[in-house]
């Protein structure tokens, strides 16, 4: 029997708890810890911790546990910032040197995908063990020799025949449905990224041992019937829903690029003001992507756009060049006109002029900002 002390969780809820890796900020209780604990029991003390950047921290770290009492420390060669496995090598160096520089037993711990990563790291750093937490995870026969030989690399389909010798086990050994759900998605997820009916029957949560063993059954006879090592995942309506808000978020996004454009070359005319007919051809750029016709507007000998009662005075670059000069805005960017009815004129879906909508916005700016959520 032994009690393992883990100070190595770099996880938020760690951070939050005032666990794991984030008790590094304070060192003298982290020996109280160790000390109290070993202290108050009659059973062997385990810690394992994470290193810090500068190697004499780490070594210090390693010695004040050692001093503390425990009798073995394992050391993960990443800092607690460094969560990312796939993105970040474990630092052997510094596990070397903290096996050089303690007397009690120590084991290292990461970069471990098979037998080959264990033996590796036991032969650069002189530790006296290695542990794996990830990748056993998804691969219970990671340490297995066969591992090492040709064609015997682990593949999703190894994962489904030993889900189904996991599940058997925890008939006979009860283990809580919690840990059980999440050993069986590291083991067959990949699988259950294709077949997403037998996902979702899992997820359900009421399902007990028996329940996840007829679920991963079923499954073992699917991916038998298939033909291949490896699956194809499917995409699920959440997911497809997913993918349309975002296209509809970057359509919004080069609609609103473009009116910045069109603005900045208001802004560089000689005159400060778009003629007619560019307006109509912003209008036009503008509508194209809402399927929508630009309004022609009467002008007169000066090229100005005529008053013409009801019909719109201008359109969205106009109204945006009358922003620019001080014209008050709604909360998404729309401009507000003051005209002479106290209204604001708008334009209709079929390119004709018109009055403003119900809630006296300009149609298409709203349309536009819909798109963004």
């Amino acid at each position: 029997d032994g009690i393992d002390l883990n100070l190595g969780c770099p996880q938020r809820i760690a951070r939050r708890g005032y666990y794991g890796a984030f008790l590094m900020d304070n060192l003298p209780l982290v020996e109280r810890l160790v000390s109290e604990l070993v202290q108050g029991v009659n059973v062997p003390v385990t810690v394992k911790i994470r290193v810090f950047p500068q190697v004499a921290a780490t070594i210090a770290y390693a010695k004040m546990v050692e001093r503390a009492g425990a009798s073995v420390l394992a050391v993960h060669g990443r800092t607690r910032d460094q969560k990312d496995l796939t993105a970040t090598r474990a630092d052997w160096a510094q596990i070397k040197a903290v096996k050089e520089a303690l007397s009690i037993p120590v084991l290292g711990n990461g970069n471990i995908q098979c037998l080959q990563d264990a033996l590796d790291l036991m032969a650069a750093t002189g530790v006296d063990g290695v542990l794996s937490a990830e990748g056993l995870l998804a691969d219970p026969a990671l340490f297995s020799p066969a591992r090492t030989l040709p064609g015997g690399a682990h593949t999703p389909r190894d994962g489904v025949a030993m889900c189904l010798e996991y599940l058997r086990l925890c008939q006979d050994m009860p283990v809580h449905m919690r840990m059980v759900k999440g050993h069986v998605h590291r083991m067959v997820g990949p699988w259950l990224a294709e077949h997403v009916d037998l996902r979702d029957r899992i997820n359900a949560g009421h399902l007990d041992i028996v329940g996840n063993l007829e679920a991963v059954e079923e499954l073992a006879v699917r991916v038998r019937a298939s033909g291949r090592t490896h699956p194809i995942p499917a995409i699920t309506p959440r997911q497809a829903e997913r993918m349309a808000r975002e296209e509809a978020r970057l359509m919004a996004i080069e609609e609103q690029e473009r009116e910045e454009a069109a603005l900045q070359a208001l802004d560089t005319s000689t005159t400060g003001t778009a003629t007619p007919s560019s307006t109509i051809n912003q209008d036009t750029a503008q509508q194209g992507a809402t399927g929508t016709s630009a309004p022609t507007h009467p002008t007169d000998s000066s090229g100005q756009p005529q008053d013409s009662g009801t019909a719109a005075q201008g359109g969205p670059m106009a109204d945006r060049a009358e922003d620019r000069q001080g014209t008050p805005q709604s909360s998404h960017g729309e401009v507000v006109h003051a005209s002479a009815g106290g209204a604001s004129p708008g334009v209709q879906a079929d390119g004709g002029a018109s009055g403003p909508g119900p809630d006296g916005k300009d149609p298409r700016a709203v349309a536009a900002c819909e798109d963004c959520y």
